[in-house]
């Protein structure tokens, strides 16, 4: 069984490639994919930003494309988040 964490791959010309291994849940309020493994430790929390377009080298769209954050350990707001609905 491997452990629950986020992965990105920057090396790609083209594109970046992150993935989250684990349960994880989408704030779609803030574009926040966060890791919801309880048995998740770090020495400090993981937060990932990406822009999900396949050609970053289009330097001129780049700034339209909304920024995605992947977060593990769960912060204590997406929790309460999680909790209000």
């Amino acid at each position: 069984m491997t452990s629950s964490t986020i992965t990105c791959d920057r090396s790609h010309t083209n594109y970046d490639l992150c993935s989250i291994n684990g349960t994880c849940s989408l704030d779609q309020r803030t574009g926040t994919l966060a890791l919801m493994d309880t048995a998740f430790s770090a020495s400090a929390p993981i937060v990932e930003k990406i822009r999900p377009y396949p050609r970053k080298e289009d330097k001129w769209v780049m700034p339209t494309i909304e920024e995605l954050t992947l977060r593990a350990p769960l912060s204590v707001s997406f929790k309460r988040l999680l909790a209000a609905d």
